[in-house]
């Protein structure tokens, strides 16, 4: 025992740390294992339950026992025992001091907190909340990957765990299986309570040996062995566990001391001699070392051109764009879960929405676990090019620009609106898919019609419509495009409007393969003004001096006893075309002499015509002295009212389509209680701005787009001062087409307790949540966010928790601090 103390001290002072295996490992100080320790859960939750109530320690002393020098420095027995530095946060030190206590193989659990998930991934032993009932010795992690602990128990729907730097100490907490702040739990898998060990042959000297010129051990390796076979042991322990030990053939305190740590975390025997089963383990350790790289992946050709729904394959539901993001279904889903594969020539796939022919795109380029992926303007960049490679019975789906990442289920989750990202390739079931075909009917022809011919006059505008052969074909977005706009132009309706004299051609084209189109050439000419018959009316009127005597003196070939002049023209005008008319009548001449004021003289002309109805009023007072009215007839008449009605001749009637146009920039309209402003008139990036909010809500979603007139606007913006002061609102959920929240936009209101900002966020203005005096929750998705204003979150909930990407903790944490965090 002396010796062996004297071994530890020596190799302590030494720093030796060795890497068996894949895991770090850390040469101990005062470690000591559990008297015949078989490295078992149920010797790890035991070893854990009898440190329940262990206080960390203010500093470096009085660190076995259990309360004295209790602080928050962070000074434990555990990482004094480990070798490991002292005075940083513990919570993996004593996870770490359980396993090498129990002799848990340190190959079954992983070196560091921050790639747990990651670790357990790549081994199929990780598994997301919700998706598993965890068990005794499970390995629970917490957050965002910042804590873990060890699964004590499980029962009625309660997890009961042990965790090291809780609350400074080490403590019992019971969670519900469903509670947000488990991640997951990774299975280690543990030795059997009593391992029965089976005789390995030895093997023969020499053979299958690559890159060791030493002979494989045919006998016992112990402290004071020598020869060329202690050389193959001292060249293992520095070219795998990296000991650095001399290769003299010596086997010295290092030579052996290496041979108990291979050992120990392999789950052999600790004895530090190596007979026929250790030496056997590290002969299949040294093989697995230098066996040649498998070779490159090829990536599969499943056809040019195809119809699919891509299911992720152990729960057979598919991913469908969500709008602008792409997220897991539940089935339900119709146009929005089909995609178009479309080869490239380098063998990956431009992968299209058939929902709305936008393409599967990896946000902003990303090369980081958590890279958003979403469904986006088609741009054929190496962000939009998909390789699929086989993994297992299904595919794994990986970007051309990101060859390390592949298509990733958000935390292996289940429910339908799971986030679809991009994270390391591990061949899991949140990264394995199936790519179920579907019919597909390639398109053959665009044929263009028109109800107008293709005649037209400047000014004018008609709808052009097309057809696809085959009918039912599955290209079904095209764009519409004019050869010359100066003559005709064509929205992407296919309404074309003339603009001055020429030809020009007008396409419809495919989105999927250009060289499919329909086209048709539209001739303008000038307008064509055509004149109609009109009635001539020809009035003299002779002004004088003014009188209050009305004379009227009437002519006439027949007997009448009184006449009555009384002129009413009443005109009423609808105009939707320009036309003037001349209808032939007979013309009448009437002179009036006038020299003083009348009383009223009152024209009315009524004019009918088809399709075109003219309505005039015209009141007219004239002063006169003296009317004299002569009017020729060959009929006698006792009264003369002179009323012209008119009835055109019938002319063509126009029928217009409606053609809805967006509204330009700066123009408002309300939604729901939202009040919106048009930031972006851009046919082809409609945008909006929430400015204002009119109900008395307590949760209140900004939704990612907004429909006004039957056009779709993306709603990008949180308006400055927009909700300031609204103290109804009490859960805020932001839309992943958001990318800015301006100044003040949510400042005093005092009653906000939750936030949730989208995945396209990228600026949160000063003050933007200043004086939220409740607010507690923040929940951060976007992984793109580059600035945040000063006092952007001052005065806010003391118990305020943010939950951020775990690839933007470090940069998010610093902006978030400066911008008043407390």
């Amino acid at each position: 025992m002396k010796k062996w103390k004297h071994v530890m001290k020596r190799m302590t002072a030494m720093c030796l740390s060795i890497v068996i295996a894949g895991s770090l490992l850390v040469v101990p100080g005062k470690m000591k294992q559990v008297e015949a320790a078989n490295g078992t859960a149920a010797e790890v939750v035991n070893l854990a339950a009898n440190q329940v109530g262990y206080h960390e320690k203010a500093s470096n002393a009085n660190l076995d026992s259990f309360t004295a020098n209790s602080g928050s420095g962070n000074y434990t027995k555990y990482a004094r025992d480990l070798g490991v530095a002292n005075g940083q946060a513990w919570c993996a030190t004593f996870v770490w001091w359980l396993m090498a206590s129990a002799a848990v193989p340190s190959s079954a659990y992983p070196s560091r907190t921050t790639v747990t998930r990651d670790w357990f991934n790549q081994r199929g032993l990780y598994r997301a909340r919700g998706t598993y009932t965890p068990k005794e010795g499970d390995y629970v992690i917490f957050g965002n990957v910042a804590h873990c602990g060890i699964v004590e128990s499980v029962s009625n729907g309660y997890v009961h765990t042990i965790e090291g730097n809780s609350g400074d100490k080490v403590a019992r907490h019971d969670y519900s299986l469903n509670n947000s702040y488990i991640l997951g739990y990774g299975i280690i898998q543990y030795n059997n309570p009593s391992p029965a060990p089976t005789p390995t042959p030895s093997p023969a000297p020499g053979t299958d040996n690559p890159g060791n010129p030493y002979p494989i051990p045919t006998t016992v390796i112990r402290s004071g062995s020598r020869g060329d076979q202690v050389k193959w042991v001292q060249k293992f322990a520095n070219d795998v566990m990296g000991a650095g030990i001399a290769v003299d053939g010596i086997a010295g305190s290092q030579t052996v001391y290496a041979i108990k740590v291979f050992q120990q975390n392999n789950g052999l025997a600790a004895d530090a001699i190596a007979g026929t089963q250790t030496i056997s383990k590290m002969l299949a350790v040294w093989r697995e070392k230098v066996k040649p790289a498998p070779a490159p992946e090829t990536p599969v050709d499943l056809g040019t051109n195809f119809s699919a729904v891509i299911n992720r394959q152990d729960i057979a539901k598919p991913i469908y764009n969500a709008g602008t993001n792409v997220a897991l279904g539940d089935g339900s889903e119709k146009a929005e879960r089909k995609w178009l594969f479309i080869r490239q020539t380098d063998g990956s796939y431009m992968i299209y929405s058939l929902y709305n022919n936008s393409a599967l795109d990896a946000q902003y380029k990303g090369t980081t676990n958590g890279t958003n992926v979403y469904s986006g303007g088609v741009n054929h960049g190496d962000n939009q090019k998909w390789y699929l490679y086989k993994s297992g019975n299904g595919y794994r789906i990986v970007p051309k620009h990101a060859a390390h990442l592949a298509l990733d289920v958000l935390n292996y989750g289940t429910s339908k609106g799971t986030n679809i990202q991009l994270w390391e390739k591990n061949n899991s079931t949140a990264q394995t898919f199936s790519i179920v075909k579907e019919n597909y009917n390639a398109l053959q022809k665009i044929t263009l019609s028109s109800n107008n011919g293709n005649g037209m006059e400047v000014g004018e505008t008609q709808k052009l419509t097309y057809s696809l052969t085959p009918a039912n074909t599955q290209s079904d977005m095209v764009k519409w495009v004019s050869s010359n706009e100066k003559v005709a132009t064509v929205d992407q309706n296919g309404v074309v409007t003339a603009k001055e004299e020429g030809t020009a051609e007008i396409s419809c084209i495919s989105t999927f393969n250009t060289g499919i189109k329909g086209s048709m050439m539209v001739t303008v000419n000038k307008k064509v003004t055509t004149e109609e018959p009109t009635t001539e009316i020809t009035t003299e009127v002779t002004t004088e001096e003014p009188t209050t005597e009305i004379t009227t003196e009437v002519t006439t070939e027949v007997p009448t006893t009184e006449i009555t002049t009384e002129i009413t023209t009443e005109t009423t005008t609808e105009i939707t075309t320009e036309t003037t008319t001349e209808v032939p009548v007979t013309e009448a001449t009437t002179e009036v002499t006038t020299e003083k004021p009348a009383t009223e003289i009152t024209t009315e002309i009524t004019t009918e015509k088809r399709a075109t109805e003219v309505t005039t009023e015209t009141t007219t007072e004239v002063p006169v002295t003296e009317a004299t009215t002569e009017v020729t007839t060959e009929k006698p008449v006792t009264e003369i009212t002179t009323e012209a009605p008119v009835e055109k001749p019938a002319t063509t009637e126009m029928v217009m389509d409606t053609v809805t146009f967006p509204l330009e920039e700066g123009s408002q309209f309300e939604q729901d209680g939202i009040l919106y402003e048009v930031t972006s008139d851009d046919e082809d990036a409609l945008e909006v701005s929430v400015i204002a909010y009119n109900k008395s809500s307590k949760v209140l979603a900004i939704p990612e787009q907004v429909k006004h007139a039957e056009i779709l606007y993306n709603v990008t913006e949180i308006g400055d001062y927009a909700l300031e002061g609204d103290r109804n609102l009490i859960d805020v959920k932001i839309g992943n087409c958001v990318r800015v929240i301006g100044e003040a936009a949510f400042m005093n209101c005092k009653n906000l307790k939750t936030v949730s900002l989208g995945i396209s966020l990228n600026t949160i203005e000063k003050k933007a949540f200043y004086n939220c005096k409740k607010l507690s929750k923040l929940n951060i998705y976007s992984s793109g966010i580059r600035k945040i204003g000063k006092k952007a979150f001052s005065k806010t909930s003391k118990k305020l928790t943010v939950k951020i990407p775990a690839n933007k903790k470090r940069i998010y944490k610093k902006l978030l601090r400066k911008a008043g965090l407390r």
